[in-house]
């Protein structure tokens, strides 16, 4: 009968304490997630012709999967659901970059403002210089 009511009890702890066990290592996970999150990144876009070029470029500075697709469509989706951006992203050369290439810039700087409005507990600090 004690054996019972001692396995009644444990059952009744687990029940009662396992979801806010659960809430914690997640709590935990998403603060160790935050900090192992790059504090910040240059990429050298200056010297960028194309727009494959461009597309390379971010899929190796901003660790995108293999399978990324290499276009405005897959650039979106992998910073809104695939992959993190760090804490900051300075681009360096933009000015002659946009000369080059004015259409990509801009889609670009919208994607990554956009991001920015849309996910503000992701937000990415970003510098065109």
């Amino acid at each position: 009968m004690l054996a019972i009511i001692h396995g009644s009890l444990k059952l009744l702890f687990f029940l009662i304490f396992l979801p806010y066990i659960v809430l914690l290592l997640y709590i935990i996970g998403k603060k160790i997630d935050k900090k192992s999150k790059a504090p910040n990144l240059i990429i050298e876009v200056t010297n960028v012709r194309t727009n494959k070029e461009l597309h390379l470029l971010l899929k190796e500075k901003l660790k995108f999967p293999e399978y990324y697709g290499e276009n405005w469509d897959a650039f979106w989706e992998t910073i809104t659901g695939i992959v993190e951006l760090p804490n900051k992203i300075e681009f360096v050369g933009w000015s002659e970059f946009a000369r080059r290439l004015p259409e990509d810039s801009l889609i670009l700087k919208e994607y990554l403002l956009e991001h920015n409005q849309e996910f503000p507990e992701w937000k990415c600090d970003i510098l065109f210089n």
